[in-house]
């Protein structure tokens, strides 16, 4: 799926050793993405709510790894970005696309979006707008911008297997052998069930409306489950929680880890991160946002 796009993504455009540039908090998997494929993982922060991408520290941590491997991958989870739920905002997209700019000056960028979420939003013209910010930005054909696609969560076939590492903006004959060569070693093909599903919604009008229904009524059950969330925690004196899109939202919370565990032997189970705490609001049903804020009350110090 979209995970195999990723680790094709590491395995054609890094050697052994070198870092994959991410926005922290990241989804745990990508350490273990990044180690399995011979690359370690570097983080700079996504923008804290209500805060601007800190462009400073993106340009440095960027020339840090452009002066030692003289390249540079950078997984951008946006729009709709696991594990915060928040999107960047026009201006961040803008800031962060100046900062490729002038790291490509140095060396060869390649922008790599990971898309699995973007449909799950009560908000699509945030999504669209953040889609052809990046596109203006690989048609420029300074970076190399290409996206992660995850059929399993755009269809909700978990299980299913399906995904696409994709460069709009690229026809280079040497990157489509080798992601070609590289696929068939590691997977052989994709999973025919998921391609199917993917093929006869592209040729029937009718049922993708019906999807773009289905997604429409399933973003409207994370944005209630979000606003309940959001208003548990704030009644109990709490920082409330920003969501924009996806399946998920994180909390800061002091002592992450001994959280989690307290949050756990009473029954709550997040997954602890080094800024804070996951909350999959995909397991987390409106009518108990009060019972996890109260947990949370309980067990935060």
């Amino acid at each position: 799926g979209g995970s195999g796009a990723l680790a094709l993504s590491v395995r054609n455009l890094l050697e052994p050793g070198m870092r994959v540039l991410a926005a922290a908090p990241v989804w745990g998997p990508y350490h273990v993405l990044a180690s399995e494929n011979g690359a370690e993982l570097a983080t700079a922060s996504f923008p804290a709510p209500g805060a601007a991408l800190d462009a400073e520290a993106w340009l440095r941590k960027g020339q840090e790894l452009m002066a030692a491997q003289k390249r540079l991958l950078v997984w951008l989870n946006d729009p709709c970005h696991n594990p915060t739920g928040r999107s960047l905002a026009a201006a961040d997209r803008a800031a962060l696309a100046e900062v490729l700019r002038t790291l490509a000056d140095q060396g060869p960028v390649t922008l790599l979006l990971d898309l699995a979420y973007l449909d799950y939003t009560t908000d699509p013209a945030h999504v669209r707008e953040a889609l052809d910010d990046y596109a203006r930005l690989g048609e420029e054909g300074r970076i190399l911008v290409g996206a992660s696609l995850s059929i399993s969560k755009a269809l909700t076939l978990y299980g299913g297997r399906g995904g696409a590492l994709v460069f709009p903006w690229c026809r280079e004959p040497a990157l489509q052998a080798a992601l070609g060569a590289s696929c068939r070693g590691l997977f052989s093909n994709c999973s025919r069930a998921a391609q199917s599903v993917l093929v006869r919604l592209a040729k029937d009008p009718a049922l993708t409306a019906a999807l773009r229904t289905e997604h429409g009524a399933w973003s409207r059950l994370l944005e209630t489950r979000a606003q309940a969330l959001d208003g548990a925690l704030r009644a109990r004196g709490m920082a409330g929680a920003a969501w924009k899109g996806g399946f998920f939202t994180a909390l800061e919370v002091p002592d992450p880890a001994g959280t989690c565990a307290r949050l756990r032997a009473a029954g709550v189970y997040v997954v602890p991160l080094p800024e804070g705490m996951r909350v999959g609001l995909c397991g987390l049903k409106a009518r108990d946002a009060d019972r996890f804020a109260e947990a949370l009350r309980l067990n935060i110090n």
